[in-house]
């Protein structure tokens, strides 16, 4: 887009002060703040009003360097890294390489360390019980643990709640239950 002449002042005052609103601007340079406005709603002049900006930036840049170079010489750490890093002295790049287990089978660097070799039938079978039985596990304490539940409720004692709780809270809590349990059966003999 071709910007005309009061658009380019526009531009040039918005760009140079920021701290002027657009009415200010609008009065000085002689437009309706609504023109303003409708200038702005424009995809093609708000693209050209950046790059009048990064004009302007680019020719401020070497007053912000110097400014931290001075910064840098003075002992500001955080100063003299922006610099080198502007530079391309300083590079904060690292490389992680991350491989596949196939890859590295490929590659022959390392070696299957363990591997579970299931020869015989009983073997299988051994497996296949070690899964059962930690399944039998976790079944016989949630029945134990609906039990509790059952009795607290019968001598109107509060259950313990989920989750994991500490160990003196849950001796506590089944303390508790017991003494409310010996009361209970001594009311009703």
């Amino acid at each position: 887009m071709n910007l005309n002449k009061k658009q380019i002042e526009f531009a040039t005052i918005y760009v140079n002060n920021p701290e002027l609103s657009l009415v200010d601007i609008s009065k000085e340079i002689g437009v309706h703040r609504n023109t303003i406005t409708n200038w702005l709603s424009d995809k093609e002049f708000v693209e050209d009003l950046y790059s009048t900006y990064m004009k302007s930036f680019g020719a401020k840049l070497p007053s912000v360097l110097q400014a931290m170079y001075t910064e840098a010489i003075q002992g500001n750490v955080q100063a003299g890294r922006l610099i080198l890093e502007h530079s391309g002295k300083l590079i904060k790049n690292v490389e992680v390489k991350v491989e596949s287990p196939f890859e590295r089978f490929l590659e022959g660097n390392k070696k299957i360390n363990e591997a579970i070799i299931i020869d015989s039938e009983d073997e299988k079978k051994e497996l296949v019980s070690n899964t059962e039985s930690r399944l039998e596990s976790l079944n016989k304490k949630k029945l134990d643990s609906k039990k509790l539940i059952y009795r607290a409720k019968k001598v109107g004692l509060k259950p313990l709640g989920r989750g994991r709780h500490t160990k003196t809270k849950r001796t506590a809590w089944l303390q508790e239950l017991e003494a409310l349990e010996s009361k209970h059966l001594q009311e009703n003999l």
